[in-house]
């Protein structure tokens, strides 16, 4: 779900989006860095070790090691991070769709 910080076909709205998710969901999440978002909530404990985050605008691509309930802990705390930015996630052992590429694991 995006919010309307500008309009979306408006030059400056890629940039906009790399800062604002950037500041309220990497930061708190990656550095452990909460002075955009003071408000947040703390880590849960069991929280996975995120081996690898990758971003376009504001398409996120990560792995890590774990079960489904695992991965569900992180999706929920990246969620509670910022209730203007709302994630979805596809879990797979084997294949999954980010972007325009299939992304296979051996």
């Amino acid at each position: 779900r995006r919010v309307a910080i500008t309009a979306g076909g408006v030059k400056p709205a890629p940039p906009f989006a790399i800062i604002y998710v950037y500041c309220t969901i990497e930061l708190p999440l990656m550095e452990n860095d909460y002075s955009y978002i003071p408000e947040a909530p703390p880590k849960p404990v069991g929280l996975p070790i995120i081996d690898m985050w990758d971003r376009y605008v504001d398409d996120c691509f990560s792995i890590i090691e774990g079960d489904e309930d695992t991965v569900l802990l992180l999706f929920n705390y990246i969620n509670s991070l910022n209730r203007d930015i709302q994630f979805t996630y596809e879990c797979s052992k084997d294949c999954v769709a980010f972007l325009d590429l299939n992304i296979i694991m051996n």
